[in-house]
C-alpha cells in the first residue's frame, strides 16, 4: 500500500470538524464516496507555529502502476468535491509511482477547498434555471432503479395541453448527465451547460426551433457502466450500454411523448452528451439507426476499450444522424502527451463518421485551443453546436 496525506491547505474552517474524506477514482466507477480516509495525521511544519493535519488515504500499489489512477476528493456526493482556492473545477488528479517518496511511501497533496464551502451563505447554491425545468422521478424496470429526469420547456409551451391538436408540438433533444444541464444549484460543482440560457437566446433569435430538452440525471456510481458500450468495462467493471439504451428508447422517450407535445421522427429527435455522456451518445446513434438524427458529441472518452467506439464506426453500415457534432479541448487534461492522444483519437473518430455517412449528411469536428474536459468547455461550445445541430444552415 502508498499513504496518500492530503492536507488542508484553503485556509477555511471545515463544517462539523475534521470530517471523513473521500477520493473518488476512475478505478472504483468514480463513485463520490468511494475509498474513505482512515484517519488523520497531525505532523509540524517547517514553522513550529504552523501544525498541520491532513487526511490519510491507503492505495493499492497496483492502482499507480503505469498510466496510475485518476481521482478527485470529496465529503461524500459531488456536491463536496474538492475545487481550486476561488470555488472553480479543477483537472481530475493522476497519482502515479513516480511521485511516491521513495523514503516514506507517501504522496502530499494540497486541498485548497471544496465546493460547498463557495456557495452562498445561509444555503446551497441559488437557483439558476431560466424558463420552465420541470422534474420527476421515473422508475426503469429495465435499470431496475429510479432516474430523475428533468425537461426544459420553451417560452410559451405552457398554454397548450398534452392532447391538444390546436397547440404546436416541439422537436426533443434528449441530454446526459441531467444534473449539470439547466442550473447551478444541481451540477456537478456549481457550472452548469446553460441550456436553458442558450437556447433561450437561439430560439428568440430565429436561429433554432422552439424544441423541448430532456435531462437524463445520471446514477453516480453507476454512470460509468450505463454509459459505455456493451463488450467494455471500466474500472474492472463490465458496462451494459445495452441496458441504459433499451431504458431511454422502450420506456422514457413512450413516456415524454406521453406526457409533453413532441414531434417524433429521426428529423425532430436528437440525443447530446460529455464525456461517457458522449460515448451513451455515439452508441445511441449506431444501436439504434434512424432513432437519433443530431447528435451532439462533446470530448467522448473514445479510447474506453481499446477505441471501441472508433471500430465500431468504422465497421458501423446502418444510417448515421444526417448531423454529428463532435467536439474536443486540446487541453481536456492538462497533460500534453494524453491530451494529443484524446485529440488524435477525436479525429480518428470524426473521419469514421464522415466516411460512413449518408450523402446528405454533415458532419462537425472543433477542436478548441485551451479548452478542458468540463462543463464549462461544453457550454462555451453550446450555441455553436445547436445552431449546427438544429438550425437551417447546417455546415453552412
Amino acid at each position: 500500500m502508498v499513504k496518500i496525506w492530503v492536507v488542508d491547505a484553503s485556509g477555511m474552517e471545515h463544517q462539523g470538524g475534521f470530517p471523513v474524506l473521500y477520493m473518488a477514482t476512475d478505478r472504483g466507477g468514480w463513485d463520490p464516496a468511494g475509498l474513505a480516509s482512515v484517519g488523520e495525521v497531525s505532523f509540524q511544519m517547517d514553522d513550529p507555529d504552523l501544525p498541520q493535519e491532513a487526511w490519510t488515504f491507503l492505495v493499492p500499489r497496483e492502482w499507480l502502476e503505469g498510466e496510475g489512477v485518476e481521482a478527485k476528493f470529496t465529503r461524500g456526493d459531488w456536491s463536496t468535491v474538492e475545487v481550486d482556492g476561488e470555488g472553480r473545477d479543477i483537472a481530475n488528479r493522476r497519482f502515479t509511482l513516480g511521485m511516491v517518496e521513495p523514503h516514506t511511501n507517501i504522496i502530499g497533496v494540497d486541498l485548497m477547498g471544496f465546493a460547498d464551502q463557495h456557495r452562498d451563505v445561509g444555503g446551497g447554491r441559488a437557483s439558476t434555471v431560466v424558463g420552465t425545468l420541470e422534474t420527476f422521478q421515473f422508475h426503469s424496470e429495465v435499470l431496475g432503479r429510479g432516474r430523475t429526469i428533468r425537461v426544459w420547456l420553451p417560452r410559451g409551451y405552457a398554454e397548450g395541453s398534452p392532447r391538444s391538436p390546436r397547440f404546436p408540438r416541439y422537436p426533443v433533444m434528449y441530454m446526459h448527465d441531467g444534473q449539470n444541464l439547466f442550473d447551478a444549484a444541481t451540477s456537478f460543482i456549481g457550472v452548469e451547460w446553460g441550456v436553458d440560457e442558450t437556447l433561450t437566446e437561439l430560439i428568440a433569435a430565429g436561429e433554432v426551433p422552439a424544441m423541448i430538452v430532456v435531462g437524463i440525471d445520471n446514477a453516480g456510481v453507476y454512470r460509468a457502466s450505463e454509459y459505455n458500450p456493451e463488450g467494455t468495462e471500466f474500472g474492472g467493471v463490465q458496462n451494459r450500454g445495452d441496458l441504459y439504451l433499451r431504458f431511454v428508447l422502450e420506456e422514457l422517450m413512450p413516456e415524454i411523448d406521453r406526457r409533453y407535445r413532441t414531434l417524433q421522427g429521426p428529423e425532430h429527435t436528437g440525443m447530446g452528451g460529455s464525456s461517457f455522456g458522449g460515448n451513451a451518445t455515439l452508441y445511441a446513434a449506431m444501436r439504434a439507426p434512424g432513432v437519433f438524427g443530431r447528435i451532439l458529441v462533446e470530448s467522448p472518452a473514445s479510447w474506453i476499450g481499446d477505441n471501441a467506439l472508433v471500430k465500431m464506426a468504422r465497421a458501423h453500415e446502418g444510417e448515421w444522424p444526417a448531423r454529428v457534432f463532435i467536439a474536443m479541448g486540446d487541453n481536456e487534461y492538462g497533460e500534453a502527451t494524453r491530451d494529443a492522444a484524446l485529440v488524435a483519437i477525436a479525429r480518428e473518430l470524426y473521419e469514421a463518421v464522415r466516411a460512413g455517412r449518408d450523402e446528405e449528411a454533415e458532419v462537425r469536428l472543433v477542436i478548441e485551443p485551451g479548452a478542458g474536459h468540463n462543463e464549462g468547455a461544453w457550454a462555451g461550445r453550446l450555441g455553436d453546436a445547436m445552431r449546427f445541430l438544429w438550425g437551417d444552415g447546417g455546415s453552412r
